[in-house]
């Protein structure tokens, strides 16, 4: 894991952006709230989710990679939106939208989806119908668990997010690829 320092109160996007608040970190990077500084003036301000990756080359074929193969699904209305990429010499900068509901790990520990049958099934739906269009467009994402899949305010949404360890083959010979507590027994 590479250590990030810390971004907050940093523009970028030609002084487009604020980095605000770190909303979480992962294995490669770190993710933030940040104000779209032209929409200030509006009665509700737009906020967008910035992951940022410390470069590690010139040209990170793995996160090119991520990146192209997210982009290629995130038109469907249950897949994260990837709007812009941005780079500089350090970091590159993934725009995606922002999902104020937090991720569904969280949603279930609070117990938000508790004896809501109905809200459950429509939630399943459209997972099963993301991850199917993804399936379709040759898209494998190969760590979905809660916490890669977010929630909006109200929760009556859902959005599959980290495409980092997706692959377009249909078949792999990876074994033991994703998060291990979400691993099938024997792996």
């Amino acid at each position: 894991m590479t250590t990030m320092p810390l971004l907050t109160g940093q523009y970028l996007d030609e002084g487009r952006l604020k980095l605000l608040e770190v909303l979480g970190n992962g294995a490669y990077g770190t993710v933030y709230r940040a104000l779209d500084i032209g929409s200030m003036h509006l009665t509700e301000p737009v906020y967008y989710a910035v992951k940022v990756v410390k470069k590690t080359s010139r040209t990170d074929p793995l996160n090119n990679r991520e990146y192209a193969m997210h982009r290629s699904v995130s038109n469907h209305p249950n897949v994260l939106s990837v709007y812009k990429i941005v780079c500089d010499e350090f970091f590159t900068y993934v725009i995606l939208s922002f999902c104020s509901g937090g991720d569904l790990f969280s949603s279930i520990h609070d117990h938000i989806y508790y004896q809501e049958k109905s809200l459950v099934r429509l939630l399943f739906v459209q997972l099963i119908d993301a991850i199917h269009y993804c399936h379709q467009k040759g898209v494998y994402h190969r760590d979905l668990k809660p916490e890669n899949i977010l929630c909006s305010a109200d929760g009556r949404r859902l959005y599959v997010a980290d495409f980092g360890l997706a692959t377009n083959n249909s078949w792999s010979m990876t074994f033991g690829c994703g998060t291990s507590y979400y691993m099938s027994p024997g792996w």
